[in-house]
């Protein structure tokens, strides 16, 4: 089940006041994977279905009331719904279908929606500086045609507010939101000797601070470089660095 990221209480209640103005009551916020980024060889990246995205470790969230909104669609309902299997999001505005109906498994991700008082949800992606995209999923006790509505009339102070905050939000938060490290694509050890490569650290240097050998440090080393397609330290640092792991 994914955590929520501490952010600055003052920052988010401003930013929620801010969205209430276009109907939104909560939401959460993550770096996303088109599917177009290069990105490393890694399993996690391989498909990203249900269950990879229940690996997620942390997401920015407006109030518990949209983590749990997150959490609960996850551990029961994502992997049944027909919109999360066969959705193809784009960047700017993807609002949600809503359930299909015919079927128990929509029945059901309507009841969890009515629970949360939930009737429309609108993703909206945004390109950041770092390698992936930001990805907001705005819940609205609005119908998806009111939610629409309001998304046409206000585009562009909306699209303004999110870009701001998007960009606050990765700056600040990267390290946590990075899909590879939230993902759990490679390891934290892994994680860890590439901050200490980074760091100009030796191997014996690492070996002693992580408590493992210089063969396993080595071997952390290749393996990083096999996934990142580096063919040295140095380039395997750069490459971390763009896509926001250091």
């Amino acid at each position: 089940m994914v955590a929520k990221i501490d952010v600055n209480p003052q920052t988010l209640a401003y930013f929620n006041q801010e969205l209430m103005r276009y109907g939104f009551d909560d939401f959460c916020f993550e770096l996303f994977y088109l599917g177009d980024e290069e990105v490393p060889k890694l399993k996690a990246f391989s498909k990203l279905n249900a269950k990879q995205y229940g690996k997620q470790r942390y997401q920015v969230v407006s109030s518990n009331r949209a983590l749990d909104i997150r959490n609960d669609y996850f551990s029961y309902y994502a992997n049944h719904d027909s919109y999360f299997n066969t959705r193809q999001l784009k960047l700017g505005v993807n609002v949600w279908d809503g359930p299909d109906l015919r079927c128990k498994s929509g029945r059901k991700i309507k009841q969890l929606y009515d629970d949360y008082k939930v009737r429309s949800i609108v993703n909206w992606l945004l390109p950041t500086k770092v390698h992936w995209h930001g990805a907001y999923h705005l819940f609205s006790g609005n119908t998806r045609a009111e939610s629409l509505a309001n998304v046409e009339r206000n585009k562009e102070p909306l699209h303004n507010l999110l870009e701001v905050f998007c960009q606050y939000f990765v700056s600040v938060h990267v390290k946590e939101l990075n899909p590879i490290a939230n993902y759990k694509g490679i390891s934290e050890k892994s994680i860890a000797v590439l901050k200490l490569i980074a760091a100009g650290k030796t191997l014996e240097d690492i070996s002693q601070e992580l408590h493992i050998t210089t063969r396993g440090v080595c071997y952390h080393i290749d393996s990083l470089k096999e996934a990142f397609e580096c063919t040295n330290r140095s380039h395997l640092v750069d490459k971390a660095h763009r896509l926001g792991l250091l």
